[in-house]
């Protein structure tokens, strides 16, 4: 299956390439296909796709592509009904900059036409993202969005125990993700401080071990970990 990965633009380097390790760790036979600073487009399985969703900071929405074309003219024709679900849905279209929305009503009417599905913008059961990537129109069914409450609600000024060098979640992760470990794999921090890494690598499933010189910080890290 082809996905399209939109990234934070936190960091002009680190989304791409935390992606990429959460997929080598899951799925050794993934393909880059291209990218453009803010989308990537790879080739994986659907169980490896997924974990972008539940693992990543800087991943921002997971689409999988049903077309794509060099141009928009093309995807329109490409697009049949075959390559859409089977039942009855509500849709919606939304058009990712630098795409013009204007695209939206024509693409809804045809996928409307082909379906019988009633247009809905406000909660729609299936989201369609029409998508440019690295010079390519892309047609993709949205399967997400990463939520970035979660993250907030461990920020150090939340916790038990803080410190001014403990790392921040967002980064934590990606540290993590980046080490390409699996569930159950052990990660060890041999200056784990108040626990800023442990604690997003025992949230995706990971055992911990941490060391650190001073104690205080030690007895930090384990009420925090609790």
């Amino acid at each position: 299956m082809v996905y399209v990965v939109r990234l934070s633009l936190f960091h002009p380097t680190l989304p791409r390439a935390e992606v990429l390790a959460v997929l080598e760790a899951m799925d050794s036979g993934f393909k880059e296909l291209s990218f453009d600073g803010r989308y990537l487009r790879v080739e994986a399985e659907p169980e490896a796709a997924r974990w972008l969703l539940d693992r990543c900071a800087y991943v921002k929405e997971l689409s999988e592509e049903l077309v794509s074309s060099d141009d928009i003219e093309g995807l329109f024709r490409k697009l049949s009904r075959d390559m859409l679900p089977n039942g009855m849905f509500s849709f919606a279209v939304e058009a990712d900059k630098p795409v013009s929305r204007r695209f939206e009503p024509p693409l809804g009417d045809l996928i409307k036409g082909m379906t019988g599905w009633r247009v809905d913008l406000e909660k729609p059961d299936i989201l369609f993202k029409l998508i440019r990537v690295d010079g390519l129109y892309v047609l993709a069914v949205s399967l997400g969005k990463v939520s970035f409450k979660d993250f907030y609600s461990r920020e150090p000024k939340f916790r038990p125990v803080t410190h001014p060098s403990t790392m921040k979640p967002m980064l934590a992760r990606c540290m993590v993700n980046l080490a390409r470990v699996k569930p159950g794999d052990v990660v060890l921090d041999p200056f784990c401080g108040v626990g800023g890494i442990l604690l997003e690598a025992g949230l995706v499933g990971c055992r911990v071990l941490g060391l650190d010189i001073a104690p205080k910080l030690v007895r930090g890290c384990l009420t925090n970990l609790r």
